[in-house]
């Protein structure tokens, strides 16, 4: 949850604000699942159904950050919703640093076992007949019994390739999902939950706030067009020109994988 505390012109400001925020993030988000459906290349495989995961949760972010602004407020310390007095800020900040703890802790293992699923998938240690087997004994290794689902649709079983170079863009791409919502909006929300708890100055900790969720969205979408345009472009490195049948405009992405497999086994597989 995001809070804005208003206070005299600056509501007109901050409204305005609010709504270029708004169709600017959601805006870059749809363009990314046009992207990531008609224009990513064949060899992501089930990880593009992660992306719309992603790109979805972004919509529903921004459009529920929207509602949030207009809906509930602050006033002389006081959450008010619907025109309602909820409770006082201290408490309410209080159970919003408890969830974002949960939400922290979600975040760092569930990209902690992508990477691990990763690196394992890659180096050979888990076969193709045993991914699935090993992603669930990554996921209770990391504790997390949602991370199942996003590592499993992480994997294809075209990317058993050993090279270390398309090895790391991969972890790379992995750890700018794990970094963008850190840093862009977990801990930030973390940061000022704590200085609403311990100090009675609250509008500058929430200006910062404000920032934080309206633009994540937007960069958020940013992060994932550019990391999977990386990994392709690493990736089209590895492969020789014409292994792949080119799709025509407006062609479901999952067709294009007319390939001839054996020369483009024997170019991934090639040693150095």
């Amino acid at each position: 949850m995001a809070l804005w505390l208003i206070s005299g012109d600056d509501s007109i400001l901050s409204c305005v604000h609010s709504w270029i925020l708004f169709l600017l993030g959601t805006a870059t988000n749809f363009i990314a699942l046009y992207l990531v459906a008609f224009h990513s290349h064949a060899n992501i495989g089930k990880y593009r159904y992660m992306m719309f995961f992603f790109l979805g949760h972004n919509i529903c972010f921004a459009v529920l950050t929207a509602i949030i602004d207009w809906q509930i407020f602050l006033k002389s310390n006081q959450l008010v919703i619907l025109g309602t007095t909820v409770a006082s800020l201290q408490r309410v900040s209080l159970g919003l640093l408890i969830a974002e703890i949960c939400f922290l802790f979600t975040a760092v293992t569930l990209s902690a076992a992508q990477i691990l699923h990763r690196h394992l998938v890659i180096s050979g240690i888990i076969r193709e007949e045993r991914m699935f087997s090993m992603g669930i004994v990554s996921i209770v290794l990391s504790s997390l019994l949602v991370g199942l689902w996003t590592t499993w649709l992480c994997i294809s079983a075209k990317l058993h390739i050993k090279q270390r170079q398309l090895q790391t863009q991969i972890t790379k791409t992995l750890l700018g999902q794990a970094v963008v919502p850190f840093f862009l909006l977990q801990l930030p929300l973390f940061a000022t939950c704590a200085a609403i708890i311990l100090g009675p100055t609250t509008k500058g900790a929430f200006q910062v706030l404000y920032f934080t969720h309206q633009w994540y969205p937007f960069v958020q979408a940013i992060s994932l067009i550019v990391g999977v345009d990386s990994y392709r472009s690493r990736l089209l490195g590895f492969v020789t020109p014409g292994a792949w049948t080119p799709r025509k405009p407006g062609e479901n992405p999952s067709s294009e994988i007319h390939l001839k497999r054996k020369n483009v086994d024997n170019v991934i597989r090639a040693p150095g």
